[in-house]
Order: C-alpha cells, then structure tokens, then sequence
C-alpha cells in the first residue's frame, strides 16, 4: 500500500472540531459528539446532551434538554471529565430523542 487515500467526488465529510477536551474515559471530545453526564455529584446526572458553537458565548456548549426546559453548560475541562462520549449527531441522531 502507498498509503494514499482516495477520494470520490460523490465523497460526503462532516469535519467536527476537536476540543481539545478527553471525557471520563480519555476519549477525545469533538463538536457534534454525544456526551452523557456521568458523575453521581452532577444535578444533571444521566442526561444527554451534544455539543456545539455558539456564537453568543463565543464557545462551544452542551446542548440538551433538562426538566422540559432548553438547557446548555459551557464545555470546560471540569464538564468534559464528568461526561461520557456515547456517539456524535451524525452517526446516531437517536441519542437526541
């Protein structure tokens, strides 16, 4: 193998951003990723939630629902160890429902 990949015209990428952030497991977080809150000590414990821009904050956020309300926590390093990755927006949009 030379070690080239080839890519079609008809190709299709999603480029998701690292965060440079690694969750509870030491998994790399990336926007569009998944996370569900993990640590017993959070309120949120066992929500899911997925992460994106936000441009009125001026970074990057974990969006989901919490006690029928809209809710999201900015992404810091503190929330990034309490959560787990369980997959991206992309791949399994069926962790939002």
């Amino acid at each position: 193998m030379s070690g080239k990949i080839t890519i079609s015209p008809t190709d299709r990428f999603i480029v998701m951003q690292s965060m440079d952030l690694k969750d509870k497991n030491g998994q790399p977080v990336y926007e569009g990723d998944i996370l569900r809150q993990s640590i017993h000590t959070s309120y949120k414990f066992g929500e899911i939630g997925y992460i994106e821009f936000n441009e009125d904050c001026g970074g990057f956020i974990v969006k989901g629902k919490y006690s029928k309300n809209q809710y999201y926590d900015q992404l810091t390093c503190d929330l990034a160890i309490e959560c787990e990755v369980i997959g991206n927006m992309y791949q399994h949009p069926e962790l939002l429902n």
